[in-house]
């Protein structure tokens, strides 16, 4: 049985400055009400300040606006706030599940506004009851939703979603089973994300995917479901085959047009489609300090921000990413030399000229202290 609190990574504590088990989490899971069928099952029984939530014969079922959970011990099945439920509050509480479906809180549709505060959240080994995840935006339009001061562990993903606030948690003994995709943040969801990860202890011991995943949810490119808005600062970052993932993956997220023209700031390309608008351009005849962007008037024609050197049959790469803005973070060696696998981060892109890496370091090893390039 879990503890609330918990124990750390043995023989590693974080730094005073991060989070850790003394610092996150719910209280002691003897002070918890235990939620289930034999035990309670609805937000009067729990008591003040429970509101608004009641057992349903396998999860915790969330259906009235401003519920509250708080001080409970759900050792099976979860959280389930409804679509379009606002307002949710929930907090000290000690939640269990596993399995591949297995999520600790499910935000749903629209389920606006919700806070998971000094909660812990976890499967039952780091292996085959692993949980899948411990907060879930299923669409990724939950916006608003705080996760301050948690505790997680045993899972295969802390948060997947695109529109929080992650502050001061601390997430370490990654789950592990089979086709897992592993990663404490992934935020994959439309292309207006707004996600803040901000002074986290983000452990991942094996070595995929990442500490922190920035992606986009989409297959095919042209500026949809690409990640912007998003800021990563002030983090512990371990492991994974790397730390983190800047958002700039494959061709999702840029795209390589030829037999391109080019005529002061008009830009011919037969790829152009309207949702390249905004999309930072580059190649040998764009000027690149600063930036050049396009603004798509016509599918195939498009405004250049400033003029390039003219010319015909020329390849151009449109850059999709913006606002993604890393920095201060801390990377440590205590799973890998390298902090993952293969090294600290990648896919970060630094053409747009909103996309920002400075501050970033080594936290230990035998580089400490030393500023890490993009």
């Amino acid at each position: 049985m879990l503890r609330g609190r918990g124990a750390g990574i043995a023989g590693w504590t974080p730094g005073l400055a991060f989070p850790n088990a003394s610092t996150t989490g719910c209280a002691p899971v003897g002070s918890l009400v235990e939620v289930g069928t034999g035990f309670v099952t609805t937000s009067a029984g729990a008591g003040a300040p429970n509101t608004g939530w009641a057992w349903s014969s396998t999860f915790v079922s969330v259906t009235t606006n401003g519920a509250i959970l708080s001080g409970l011990y759900i050792p099976s099945g979860g959280v389930n706030v409804s679509t379009g439920v606002t307002g949710v509050t929930i907090q000290n509480c000690l939640i269990q599940t596993t399995g591949q479906g297995g999520f600790g809180v499910k935000l749903n549709g629209a389920a606006t506004g919700a806070s998971i505060l000094n909660c812990t959240i976890a499967g039952t080994n780091n292996d085959s009851e692993r949980m899948s995840g411990c907060v879930k935006d299923v669409s990724g339009i939950a916006a608003g939703c705080v996760i301050d001061r948690c505790h997680f562990f045993w899972a295969e993903n802390g948060y997947n979603g695109a529109q929080a606030v992650i502050t001061n948690n601390y997430m370490h003994s990654i789950g592990n089973a089979p086709g897992d995709h592993l990663e404490w943040i992934n935020c994959e969801g439309p292309s207006l994300s707004l996600l803040l990860v901000q002074g986290n202890t983000l452990i991942n011991e094996q070595s995929q995917t990442a500490a922190c995943l920035i992606a986009s949810s989409a297959v095919g490119g042209n500026g949809t479901n690409v990640p912007r808005n998003v800021t990563v600062t002030g983090n512990l970052l371990v492991g994974g085959d790397y730390a983190v993932y800047g958002g700039s993956t494959g061709t999702v997220n840029n795209r390589t047009d030829t037999g391109c023209t080019i005529s002061g700031t008009t830009l011919t390309d037969a790829a152009l489609v309207t949702t390249d608008n905004g999309a930072t351009v580059t190649g040998t005849n764009i000027v690149s300090t600063p930036p050049t962007t396009v603004s798509v008037v016509t599918n195939g024609t498009g405004t250049l921000s400033q003029a390039g050197t003219s010319g015909s049959s020329l390849s151009v790469t449109l850059h999709y990413t913006s606002n993604i803005v890393i920095t201060d973070n801390y990377f440590s060696t205590m799973i890998y030399p390298t902090c993952g696998q293969f090294g600290t981060h990648t896919a970060y892109d630094p053409a747009p000229a909103t996309n920002v890496w400075s501050g970033n370091q080594w936290y230990d090893g035998p580089s400490a202290g030393t500023l890490i390039p993009a």
